[in-house]
Formats: structure tokens, sequence, C-alpha cells
């Protein structure tokens, strides 16, 4: 999933969160419809990086959109 190590995707997601608001993206489960398990967990670690690197609570969340997982890192602290 992060082909440049786990700290530049933990920086991507930082900075799509103050850039865009939100981390967004768009996985294929794969041939076992189980590749978006490894994505949730790398999300996860880079969401938690990213909210001691910006002092501020990131929440993950994933939903299934015609086959496919959609994973989303935002702000945890934002009324919604």
């Amino acid at each position: 999933m992060c082909t440049q190590g786990p700290g530049s995707l933990a920086a991507d997601l930082a900075r799509h969160l103050v850039d865009d608001g939100a981390f967004v993206l768009d996985v294929d489960p794969g041939e076992f419809g189980t590749a978006h398990l490894q994505v949730l967990v790398d999300v996860g670690w880079a969401a938690r990086q990213a909210s001691r690197m910006l002092d501020r609570s990131v929440r993950v969340s994933s939903t299934e959109r015609g086959g496919r997982v959609v994973v989303t890192a935002e702000f945890g602290d934002v009324a919604g």
C-alpha cells in the first residue's frame, strides 16, 4: 500500500487533513476480498501518527460502495 514507507503515509494523511479536511482512499478488496484489511491497519496507524503530529484527534472509518471499500480519515473533534 505505502511504497515510500509508513512515515510517508502519515505525513500524506496529515497534509490531506490540513489541506482538505479529510483523507480518502478507494480500495479494491483484491482477489480474496481482504486486501482492504491491510489498508485499514495502515491508515489506522498513519492516523495515530498524524494525530500526534497535528495534536488533534483523528478518526478512521470505512464503508463499502459497489464492491469497493472507501477508507476515510478525518478530524475526530469536528461535529458532524
